[in-house]
């Protein structure tokens, strides 16, 4: 078992979960935008993606002797959308996870696997950086518009949030800075079927952080959100989307290559890793994602959204388990 370096300056980290799987130590190789294949994580046929879907769990780290520690719930849904149940798939990533959450000193996460089945959405990469998810809310009025989708909404992070940048909060770094010191600022991830999300190489993360931060200036629309579903941060967001196609295409990304492997990656628009969904027209994905939080972040989040705490549900397209 890998663990993150400590003082480390790159945003993010290929590590080993399943000290029990040979191989060479995780290491990156960069691809071009010309090399158009992206590597799968797992040859195991036998896990495969009936219906599109989500499971989550948002609480306590799981703790136990196995995968019977997972909610039962998971089972659920997986006789829905996959070919087999994934709890002992799954439990040693769990497993690392916590590991890695204590190293933190938490105790808390949002754990989110999401199962799609071979589609072309990602063909167009979307280059971005997670923001932070438990970003307390501006009073002072800086924030041109901030949207927070429901859980588990559209093929988009469970977490995701749309910001536009103001010019009085984008001239404040420290003023960020300073927000992004009182929360969680990583998450982890692996894919255990199908291609895994791609990383701009680091040593062009700084220069695709700086493209990022122009794209969504330039491009912002002046407006007032309305709604959870917002047109014009849905019309700004595909714009930046459509600009960092192209002006990250030549800077070259990675990925984890191997079964066993997940990434520890920063968060927020300082120093956050920049990525993207793979490709994914030629296979399943089934990818799980770790935020981790303090019981009061992730209490007053689902707060927010009028569910329990601690809860998990999972959902599958055209109905719900």
């Amino acid at each position: 078992m890998q663990l993150p370096i400590a003082g480390r300056p790159c945003c993010f980290e290929f590590l080993r979960y399943k000290d029990s799987l040979a191989g060479p130590e995780p290491g990156i190789n960069t691809y071009s935008d010309s090399e158009t294949g992206s590597l799968s994580t797992t040859q195991d046929v036998d896990l495969r993606v009936r219906k599109d879907g989500f499971w989550c769990y948002c609480g306590p780290v799981l703790t136990g002797d196995g995968s019977s520690s997972i909610p039962s719930s998971l089972d659920e849904w997986c006789a829905s959308t996959l070919s087999r149940p994934l709890s002992g798939t799954l439990w040693p990533f769990l497993v690392y996870a916590s590991v890695i959450l204590k190293q933190h000193g938490l105790q808390h996460y949002w754990i989110s696997v999401r199962a799609t089945r071979a589609n072309v959405e990602f063909d167009m990469a979307r280059w971005h950086t997670d923001d932070l998810f438990f970003s307390r809310e501006e009073k002072s009025g800086t924030m041109s518009c901030r949207v927070q989708r429901r859980p588990g909404e559209g093929g988009v992070s469970l977490l995701s949030k749309m910001r536009l940048p103001s010019s009085s909060l984008s001239s404040q770094p420290s003023l960020r800075r300073a927000t992004a010191r009182q929360e969680t600022d990583f998450k982890l991830c692996t894919t255990l079927r199908g291609p895994s999300t791609r990383f701009i190489a680091p040593e062009h993360q700084a220069e695709a952080r700086s493209l990022q931060a122009s794209a969504k200036q330039q491009l912002a629309i002046n407006h007032t959100c309305v709604d959870i579903r917002c047109v014009g941060c849905a019309s700004t967001a595909e714009a930046v989307r459509i600009r960092l196609a192209t002006d990250m295409a030549e800077l070259g990304w990675c990925q984890a290559a191997g079964p066993g492997e997940c990434v520890f990656f920063r968060l927020g628009p300082d120093c956050g890793a920049v990525h993207s969904e793979p490709p994914q027209a030629e296979d399943d994905r089934v990818f799980v994602n770790v935020v981790p939080g303090t019981e009061a972040e992730l209490r007053g989040l689902m707060t927010k959204w009028g569910m329990e705490f601690p809860r998990s549900w999972g959902v599958v397209k055209n109905g719900a388990c």
